[in-house]
């Protein structure tokens, strides 16, 4: 999906995460000829190299799992099938917790947003409503931190506000072009962009109309996404920044990972580009890997709940992931200590945390753009060597970083494809879409480290980290290199090659 939390909500569908785009393509059927898949060295093309990986890779035995933390998922879109994760200790919907886990029904996950039978809460907190909240009812409340927080929460409202507006004024503006040029709006809801070449605009109104037109079939926007950023930004100023509303109040947590409600895309686009691109079907390599997608939902329009996350990284763990994918952030952060914890939990079971950088072109590395969690403390000293912080590159060598991409030479680890990235939409009738966002580099990379381990299932998280960063591709630009510490773009290719040369070596790095 990340990715802040704000441009997930201006972005994929109106949320998320982390996860996505600076510009967006309706999509009316897959392809496969994604860019992140090519090499450097064969196409000129800074991708991951994973079209030429496929060509090296031996039929693993074991299955990968990889646990996708977002939001409510389409399990149902085609993309997930013979995918999904199962819990073969559980017996499905038998309202008990039949393998002991504490989890009653878990079948392919756990949804720590669920509330009655298959409902999930879409609209949570921001945390710095939160925040406010703690420090208000707290006995020794810092009266200077409280103000500057009041500051902030104003600030975030007002722009908010805006986003409203503009949602408001875009969905009619829509029905205002619908009724006058019926014929450039298809029946899902897309724009005709030949169409709404040929209007000829009569008056000042209609140029406007047609103008409107062409910009949004440019950038991808469909009509049931400008509902949504309509509803979105209704819910986000009367919920997720109302300090009277909290989500915590309904929420109980069920086994339903789906989302029923239509809600979301954003796992259904992170963790559908995570099963293409381990699809060897794909790649002409079928049946060569068994990788399977565990999905917790923490996430939605909000912050997520520092004790969900902590509990769905620690699920993920006891429940046999070797990869987690994290494509969620925020920029405010209490009861930190929660994570940290569940951070190293991980590391002491040897799975790796891929997370996203975000999605507000900040320098992380500062104190006030830190974007959580994080893997380290006040001086970028890691607590644990299992977490890859993620940037996303585009296609052009010349312009490798993302204009909307986070970036820290300390903070941020590595950069991954994130521009222009066709992806599954949880939308029936737009069932692919073109995205971007640092959620999408997260994936490949999660990807990219699932598809390692079903070759070298006894390596490292740590060594795997190093393995990454060591390998990926260079770019010849000094400020593309101050971007990350590794100061490169994941390539798989070479990461293969690499621990092939080091045979059994590797593990002494």
């Amino acid at each position: 999906m990340t990715t802040s939390t704000i441009n997930r909500l201006l972005y994929a569908i109106l949320l998320i995460f982390s996860s996505c785009d600076e510009k967006s393509d309706t999509i009316q059927s897959s392809s496969y000829s994604n860019w992140y898949a090519s090499s450097i060295s064969v196409d000129s093309i800074p991708g991951i190299g994973i079209s030429k990986a496929y060509t090296t890779l031996k039929k693993n035995s074991d299955p990968v799992i990889i646990a996708v933390i977002d939001t409510p998922v389409d399990i149902y879109h085609p993309v997930f099938r013979n995918r999904l994760y199962i819990n073969h200790d559980e017996i499905p919907d038998n309202g008990m917790d039949d393998d002991n886990n504490g989890y009653t029904d878990d079948i392919n996950g756990w949804n720590f947003l669920g509330y009655d039978t298959n409902k999930s809460v879409y609209f949570m907190n921001y945390e710095i409503v939160r925040l406010i909240r703690q420090l208000e009812n707290s006995s020794t409340t810092d009266s200077l931190r409280l103000k500057k927080l009041y500051k902030a929460y104003q600030l975030q409202k007002e722009k908010a506000q805006k986003r409203l507006n503009k949602s408001i004024a875009d969905l009619q503006t829509f029905y205002d072009a619908k009724e006058v040029f019926p014929n450039t709006i298809r029946a899902n809801g897309t724009i005709d962009s030949i169409a709404a070449k040929k209007v000829h605009a009569k008056n000042e109104e209609e140029i406007k109309l047609k103008k409107f037109l062409l910009r949004n079939a440019r950038i991808g926007l469909y009509e049931k996404q400008l509902i949504q950023f309509k509803t979105g930004g209704e819910g986000e100023l009367n919920k997720s920044l109302n300090p009277a509303y909290d989500d915590r109040k309904i929420v109980m947590g069920h086994h339903i990972v789906n989302d029923f409600e239509n809600m979301s895309q954003h796992a259904t686009q992170v963790g559908g580009l995570i099963a293409e691109a381990t699809n060897g079907e794909i790649f002409d390599r079928p049946n060569i890997l068994d990788i399977k997608l565990m999905f917790l939902c923490t996430s939605g329009v909000g912050d997520y709940h520092n004790n969900d996350l902590a509990a769905a990284i620690r699920y993920a763990v006891d429940n046999g992931a070797s990869v987690i994918n994290l494509s969620d952030s925020k920029p405010n952060s209490f009861d930190e200590d929660l994570v940290t914890s569940a951070i190293q939990y991980a590391a002491k079971h040897e799975v790796l945390i891929v997370t996203s950088a975000g999605n507000n072109n900040l320098n992380t590395d500062l104190p006030e753009y830190k974007n959580y969690p994080l893997d380290y403390r006040t001086d970028f000293n890691e607590i644990a060597d299992n977490m890859i912080v993620v940037g996303a590159s585009t296609n052009k060598i010349e312009k490798p970083k993302a204009s909307f991409s986070n970036y820290g030479q300390q903070s941020v680890d590595i950069f991954a494809p994130g521009s222009k990235i066709v992806v599954p939409n949880g939308e029936t009738n737009v069932p692919y879409i073109r995205l971007g966002g640092t959620s999408l580099a997260s994936a490949l990379t999660s990807a990219s480290a699932a598809i390692i381990i079903s070759q070298y299932p006894d390596i490292t998280a740590g060594t795997l980290k190093k393995v990454l960063l060591k390998t990926g591709t260079a770019i010849d630009s000094s400020t593309f290199k101050s971007f990350s510490k590794s100061g490169k773009i994941v390539n798989l290719h070479k990461a293969l090659n690499y621990l092939q040369e080091k045979t059994n070596n590797y593990k002494n790095l």
